[in-house]
């Protein structure tokens, strides 16, 4: 199957195919702008990165929760990387909503370049996680 990464800052180097990145933006600004705009192609996995700019700027981790559900409702075939930073609540709360694969990676084995952003070696891991995940549609 063919995926595509889309997301913000944190998948920009990512070694994908296909990559639409977004540096700064929300989930909740591609919710509202982009999302409507992306048809559902069930041929196609959809890999999301989005939260962390939501997140840090306030948006309360239910809105966060609640794009994300908007995302899962939409497509298919989707896949969330889950941004790191963030308390065992928020990941709690994301995995009793959410029902679509997900990935840790930034939770747990993050390792960043300059305090945000991953390095390569992380978003190897990543694509690593998204390849088998994909295997699974």
């Amino acid at each position: 199957m063919i995926y595509t990464v889309i997301g913000d800052s944190l998948i920009e180097h990512i070694n994908c195919k296909y990559v639409n990145c977004h540096p700064g933006m929300t989930l909740e600004h591609w919710v509202e702008n982009y999302c409507p705009l992306i048809d559902n192609d069930e041929n196609e996995i959809f890999v999301f990165c989005f939260g962390l700019n939501d997140l840090s700027s306030g948006i309360h981790s239910d809105d966060v929760i609640k794009n994300y559900k908007i995302l899962e409702n939409k497509y298919t075939n989707c896949i969330f990387i889950l941004p790191p930073f963030q308390t065992s609540y928020f990941y709690n709360d994301f995995d009793s909503a959410i029902n679509t694969h997900n990935i840790k990676t930034f939770a747990t084995d993050y390792i960043g370049v300059d305090g945000i952003h991953p390095t390569n070696d992380t978003l190897d891991k990543i694509k690593e996680n998204i390849e088998c995940i994909a295997n699974d549609f």
